[in-house]
């Protein structure tokens, strides 16, 4: 891949110092660049466009260096924008994502060890030549043509070489490997703990059997007919006359009496139940804060180091703002098929929807469960849509008057 080849004519000191530092400021720059990868590139640019009025033999080992990084950023690029989105975004880290990652590490630090070598040897007055980049590199600074054909199928090579190390990195499961899935579910059943202990100050939590056992029926009865384990999602029902219901990490799920009141009927209640569901089971939660809070103020939480400002911030995020719109969108869909797999109507819902939207100009700050997902009209029309596509054969889940005894107690609260 790379050797050491007779030159036109022996390079000064000067020359070789000049070239040795093309490949130098290549690695300097990749590491003070880290993780952005147009940084080498450029300071690599820089140098060569400073001595491209130089010595031949600078002025190939500049172009050479400067090839090398080209390649480096488009694989780079792709590395840091995904990892962007998987921070910060909606894609998740799974096994393509740590094989193309693993693979991009393996090219950079072949890279490195032939930059550094190449750097050494240069100073020493030899002339070295990389795989493909050499006869590129010709081309590029002398006048005479080393063979094009040549130079593309090595290049060819290149990519199949890159290609068949993504195949085979893929077939590893990375995610169990680096034990992620056991950091992600330990880092948010901390942060469920500390934003919930932090709410459950504020008292209000219904431990009332009258109250959480009918919405703890219609819970388990979404959970049961789709398959999602009950036993782990921690529903918790507070005496609050806002019209509100949010999840928080680690699978919390909690509703305000004051949006159980807002319900006409049982099926209303359970399409509110089944969207907070979705956010839980689709793992909107975590995405939504670690975008809008971002990481590092999570993982202070988690560690004890967040301050309760921070604290007190998250569960604003949490429970007055919306997801983005194909988030809800998403929660919304889902929650319909909840209600039909689980023989419950799903058209209540869509009218509850409808009526809190037109009811938010009344009562704007207690309509939060509206006032947090815009444009319910819209969305209301949305659920009807998909919903009339569902087959449903409607069942009661609740004891008969149970609903009504529910909604009378809540009143004489």
């Amino acid at each position: 891949m790379i050797s050491i080849k007779k030159f036109p004519y022996t390079p000064g000191e000067h020359e070789t110092e000049k070239a040795s530092n093309s490949y130098l400021m290549s690695v300097i720059a990749l590491m003070a660049g880290l993780p952005l990868p147009i940084v080498n590139l450029i300071a690599t640019l820089i140098f060569y466009l400073g001595n491209r009025k130089g010595t031949y033999f600078v002025r190939w080992h500049c172009m050479q260096a400067l090839l090398s990084q080209l390649s480096l950023l488009l694989i780079n690029s792709i590395a840091f924008w995904w990892t962007i989105s998987v921070v910060f975004g909606k894609d998740i880290a799974d096994v393509r994502y740590f094989a193309y990652i693993i693979t991009v590490v393996f090219f950079n630090l072949g890279e490195f060890v032939a930059t550094v070598y190449t750097a050494i040897q240069t100073r020493k007055g030899l002339h070295v030549e990389w795989w493909f980049y050499g006869g590129l590199t010709h081309l590029l600074v002398s006048e005479n043509s080393r063979g094009i054909k040549k130079i593309f199928l090595q290049f060819l090579i290149i990519v199949l070489c890159f290609t068949g190390l993504l195949f085979v990195f893929n077939r590893i499961n990375w995610p169990e490997v680096f034990n992620v899935r056991q950091v992600k579910q330990t880092m948010e059943e901390k942060l469920g703990d500390v934003l919930w202990k932090t709410f459950e100050q504020s008292g209000g939590e219904v431990h009332d059997r009258q109250v959480t056992a009918p919405v703890d029926s219609l819970l388990t009865h979404l959970c049961r007919e789709n398959h999602i384990d009950r036993d782990v999602i921690k529903l918790h029902v507070v005496q609050q006359d806002d019209v509100n219901a949010f999840a928080l990490p680690d699978r919390h799920l909690v509703v305000f009496t004051g949006l159980i009141e807002a319900c006409e009927n049982e099926a209303e209640l359970c399409g509110v139940l089944g969207h907070e569901l979705a956010h839980i089971e689709r793992k909107h939660v975590m995405k939504k804060l670690v975008r809008e809070v971002g990481l590092s103020v999570l993982v202070s939480m988690t560690t004890g180091k967040g301050g309760g400002d921070a604290v007190k911030s998250v569960l604003k995020v949490l429970t007055s703002s919306a997801y983005d719109r194909e988030l809800e969108r998403e929660a919304d869909m889902t929650s319909v098929d909840y209600m039909a797999q689980a023989d419950i109507d799903p058209e209540p819902f869509s009218r509850f929807m409808y009526r809190l939207g037109a009811r938010q100009e009344d009562m704007p700050e207690q309509l939060f469960w509206i006032s947090s997902h815009p444009a319910s009209e819209e969305r209301a029309v949305q659920i009807a849509g998909y919903a009339k596509d569902k087959n449903v054969t409607p069942c009661t889940v609740l004891a008969a008057g149970e609903w009504e005894q529910l909604k009378v107690y809540l009143k004489k609260k």
